[in-house]
């Protein structure tokens, strides 16, 4: 007879089922599945509307993953309360979190501060420590490459916020129905067609590329990649200059899926590139080689 499968066993095995669900039943479909504190605070203020326990059972595995991606922990059990908690990389000598308390304590407060407050002070820990010891290396193996669980960049925690807020308005300045952009790979033959109807070159697209137009269509092609793809978003700065160091990915937003193996894009990049090569389907092409 097989042995029982511990609480946390049962647990870790049911969190990816259970964040499908979120994802695919209970959230809308502009909502950034991203673990960042943008979207858990988006959740939070859902709480008012929901008060299943289905949909409280995905916050708090939404929640305690971005604490996770924050910490650089893993999921734990509390054999008092039996409910699963979080750890964080034991050099950082934090107490374990409760992701459900939060949720407790998010619905007593009506703050919308909550997620965000917690998941963003564990990051600035993490910082702090990784600023006070450069040589540093979190517990996970390098091995075992996990691009969602990297700290984000500020930059690219504001970008994210904006374009997510900033959708709709984009959907309606485009002129097509929301319903059209579903974010699945189908849509980007769709993004990428209204471009390059409404740009005849590269220079046009070019100069607008700081653009909302542009800069929501970017964000929505790292969508479809983040959520069709297990892709997540990147983004870091390089103070010597593309002259100096040639890192081509330095200064705009990317995304990147898990392992050294993983596939990377810039969608702006990429629909720079559709643009000026004119060729239906470039954007799929361009994904084509993520797993």
């Amino acid at each position: 007879m097989a042995a029982e499968e511990s609480p946390l066993a049962e647990w870790k095995s049911a969190v990816e089922p259970i964040l499908d669900r979120l994802k695919d039943v209970d959230l809308p479909s502009d909502f950034s599945f991203d673990f960042t504190v943008v979207s858990p605070a988006r959740l939070e203020v859902m709480l008012g509307e929901r008060d299943d326990q289905g949909f409280g059972e995905g916050v708090v595995a939404y929640v305690g993953e971005s604490l996770i991606r924050a910490g650089n922990g893993d999921w734990d059990w509390d054999e008092i309360d039996e409910v699963p908690v979080v750890s964080s990389d034991e050099v950082l000598g934090l107490p374990l979190i409760d992701p459900g308390a939060l949720l407790g304590w998010a619905r007593v407060t009506g703050s919308g501060t909550v997620f965000a407050d917690a998941i963003g002070g564990l990051a600035d820990v993490v910082a702090a420590y990784r600023a006070a010891h450069p040589k540093w290396t979190p517990r996970r193996s390098p091995d075992d490459i996990d691009v969602h669980s990297f700290i984000r960049h500020e930059w690219l925690v504001a970008w994210l916020a904006e374009r997510v807020a900033g959708f709709h308005a984009w959907v309606s300045a485009l002129g097509v129905d929301a319903a059209w952009l579903d974010f699945g790979l189908d849509s980007l033959d769709r993004v990428e067609a209204l471009l390059c109807a409404e740009f005849g070159t590269r220079d046009e697209f070019k100069a607008r590329q700081d653009g909302d137009l542009v800069q929501g269509a970017a964000w929505y092609v790292g969508e479809v990649a983040c959520r069709d793809l297990r892709a997540a978003w990147l983004y870091h700065e390089d103070p010597l200059g593309y002259e100096v160091s040639g890192d081509a990915w330095a200064g705009t937003p990317y995304v990147s899926q898990n392992g050294r193996d993983g596939a990377s894009a810039s969608p702006l990049a990429a629909l720079r590139v559709a643009v000026r090569d004119r060729v239906p389907r470039t954007l799929r092409g361009r994904f084509s080689h993520f797993k």
